[in-house]
C-alpha cells in the first residue's frame, strides 16, 4: 500500500490495458471511414437499438455476475455464473416471445420502424451478451486477465471490420447491427480457446440445483438493489438518445452517438479493465481485513493530475480534429464532446470503484442515490424539450451528470474511511 498500485495491479492491469491500447488504434483507424459509410441518421437509429439491447442486457443476469469473484468456494462461484446463465436464457426466450406478439407495436414506439425483422436478433444478442459478461467475471476471479482482454478484443476487432465491409457492400440500414451480433458472437467464443478454459467453464454443468438456489437466496441484494440500481442508470444514460431523437431526429442523435462513442469509449475500456483487477484486489483486501483507503485517495490524486490538463488540451483540439477524422457532416459532434468533457473526466475515477456499494453491502443506499441522478437527468432533459433547444438540455444534462459522480466519488472515499477506521 505504500505504492500508488501493487506489482500485482500493475501487472494485471497491464495486461488488459495492452489489449484496450490496441482497440483505441483500430477504433482511431476505423470510425473515420465508418462515418463516411454510414449518415449520422443510421448511426442514429443504431444508438436507439443499441440502447434499447443495453437495458435489456442489465435484465438478463439479474447482476449477478458482479457476485462471481466475491465467494471464498470455487462451487459457490460456479453456482452464480451458473445462476446468470439460467436467468438469461429464460430471459431471452420471454423477449423472443414479445417481439413475436408485439413486433409493429415495438417499432412505432421507438419510432425505429425502418428495422423490420432486426428486431428479432435482440433475445439472441441478450443471451450471448449474458453468456460473454458470466465468463468474464468469471475469468477474473481465476485471474485469467489475458482472457478478458481477448474478449474485449475480439468484440471490437470483428464489429469494426464488419462495419467497414456492410458499410461498403451498402448495407447501411443493417451493417452496424449485424457487425454488433458478430463482435458479440465472437467475443463469448473467444473464452472456448484452450482445452483448461474449456474445463473451467465445464465446472458449471457439475454444480447442482440445490447449491444455485443457495446462492441465489445469499446474494439476492444484487437484484433486489444493483438490478434496479444498474437498470435505471442504463435509462437515465440513455434518456439523450431516446429523447432528443422522439424530439429532435436521429441526425441529432448521430452526432450525440459518436460524441459519446469517441469520448467514452476509451474512457470505459480503461475503467473497466482497472475496475476489473482493482475489484478483485480490494476484495482480497476487505476479506483480510487491511486497509483500503490509502489506494483510493492516491488512485484518484494521481488521476485527476493526469486527466485535468489531458482534458483542458481536448477541449481546444476536439473541433479541427473531429473535422478532419469524420469528414463533413460530423462538426456539431465536436461540439456536443466539449459540453461532456468534465463529466467524462469525473467518470473515469468514479467508474473504477463502481463495485464499492458491492463491497460494504450499501446497495440500497446506491440505489436511491441513482433514482435521484436519473429524476435530475431527466428533468434536465425536459428544460431543452420545453425550449425546443437541444444545446440547452444537454448542457443542462451533462452539469447535474457531473456534479453526481462528484458526490459519488465522496460518498466512495467515506465508506474507505469508516472501514479504516475498523481495521485499526
Amino acid at each position: 500500500m505504500k505504492t500508488f498500485l501493487s506489482s500485482e495491479i500493475k501487472k494485471n492491469a497491464f495486461r488488459l490495458l495492452s489489449a484496450n491500447v490496441v482497440l483505441q488504434i483500430i477504433g482511431l483507424a476505423v470510425y473515420p471511414v465508418v462515418t463516411r459509410l454510414y449518415s449520422p441518421e443510421e448511426f442514429g437509429l443504431f444508438n436507439m437499438f443499441s440502447t434499447l439491447c443495453g437495458i435489456l442486457f442489465i435484465l438478463s443476469t439479474g447482476r449477478y455476475e458482479y457476485a462471481i469473484v466475491l465467494p471464498k468456494s470455487t462451487k459457490d462461484a460456479a453456482a452464480i455464473a451458473r445462476l446468470c446463465l439460467q436467468i438469461a436464457i429464460l430471459f431471452s426466450l420471454f423477449l423472443l416471445l414479445v417481439v413475436g406478439i408485439f413486433q409493429s407495436q415495438i417499432l412505432q414506439l421507438f419510432h425505429m420502424e425502418s428495422l423490420g425483422n432486426l428486431i428479432y436478433l435482440i433475445p439472441f444478442l441478450v443471451v450471448i451478451n449474458a453468456a460473454g459478461i458470466t465468463c468474464m467475471y468469471w475469468f477474473n476471479r481465476l485471474k485469467k486477465f489475458n482472457l478478458v482482454g481477448r474478449y474485449w478484443l475480439s468484440q471490437n476487432v470483428i464489429s469494426s471490420g464488419l462495419k467497414i465491409i456492410l458499410g461498403g457492400l451498402k448495407f447501411t440500414g443493417s451493417g452496424l447491427i449485424y457487425s454488433l451480433f458478430a463482435g458479440l458472437v465472437a467475443a463469448v467464443s473467444s473464452f472456448f480457446a484452450g482445452r483448461n478454459n474449456k474445463k473451467s467453464l465445464l465446472l458449471w454443468l457439475e454444480i447442482k440445483q440445490e447449491r444455485v438456489k443457495k446462492v441465489a437466496f445469499l446474494y439476492q441484494n444484487y437484484p433486489k438493489y444493483n438490478l434496479l440500481h444498474a437498470l435505471i442508470n442504463m435509462i437515465s444514460t440513455g434518456f439523450p438518445v431516446l429523447i432528443f431523437g422522439y424530439f429532435f431526429g436521429a441526425e441529432v442523435v448521430g452526432w450525440y452517438g459518436l460524441a459519446f462513442l469517441i469520448g467514452f469509449r476509451p474512457i470505459n475500456l480503461v475503467t473497466t479493465s482497472l475496475y476489473q483487477v482493482l475489484y478483485q484486489k480490494i476484495s482480497d483486501l476487505y476479506n483480510q481485513g487491511q486497509p483500503i483507503y490509502k489506494l483510493f485517495r492516491r488512485f484518484c490524486l494521481q488521476s485527476f493530475a493526469v486527466l485535468i490538463p489531458l482534458f483542458i488540451f481536448l477541449f481546444f483540439i476536439s473541433s479541427p480534429v473531429v473535422r478532419y477524422l469524420f469528414g463533413t457532416g460530423w462538426e456539431e459532434t465536436a461540439s456536443i464532446l466539449n459540453i461532456l468533457l468534465p463529466w467524462l473526466c469525473v467518470c473515469f475515477v468514479s467508474g473504477v470503484f463502481e463495485f464499492t456499494p458491492f463491497l460494504f453491502f450499501r446497495q440500497r443506499k446506491a440505489l436511491m442515490i441513482e433514482v435521484c441522478y436519473a429524476l435530475s437527468r431527466l428533468s434536465a432533459i425536459c428544460i431543452g424539450v420545453y425550449m425546443s433547444d437541444f444545446y440547452v438540455g444537454l448542457v443542462a444534462y451533462s452539469s447535474i451528470s457531473l456534479l453526481f459522480k462528484i458526490y459519488q466519488l465522496y460518498w466512495y472515499g467515506k465508506l474507505y474511511v469508516r472501514h479504516e477506521a475498523t481495521t485499526k
